[in-house]
């Protein structure tokens, strides 16, 4: 294989991981706002756009291999619910030391 092809072709995957990021961000984006604006007294309300990204991301990389399988959608459901549990976990450790910090002052 010669060193243009080569390159041709890592140019080429390297433009394709860029545009399935960018309609990641674009699709996390858009759900982020809506579960905000629908849910706004929910465990959904305050969740980072990373959660969303990162969803957006593995579902669009599962279609582009063709694996996106009800059973390949159940698991990636799952990991994100162990997110969101993690998320939550974070977000109470966080709030117990706020109203620990506010009472020591």
């Amino acid at each position: 294989m010669t060193a243009a092809l080569l390159t041709s072709r890592l140019k080429a995957r390297a433009d394709r991981r860029r545009e399935l990021m960018t309609l990641a961000v674009q699709a996390g984006i858009e759900a982020f706002k809506t579960d905000r604006d629908s849910y706004p007294n929910t465990a959904l309300k305050n969740l980072p756009l990373s959660f969303y990204i990162y969803f957006h991301y593995r579902f669009l990389h599962l279609v582009e291999e063709g694996r996106a399988t009800p059973q390949e959608i159940e698991k990636l459901n799952a990991v994100q619910s162990e997110l969101l549990e993690a998320v939550n976990r974070v977000r109470g450790v966080w709030l117990s030391r706020g109203r620990q910090n506010s009472r020591d002052q």
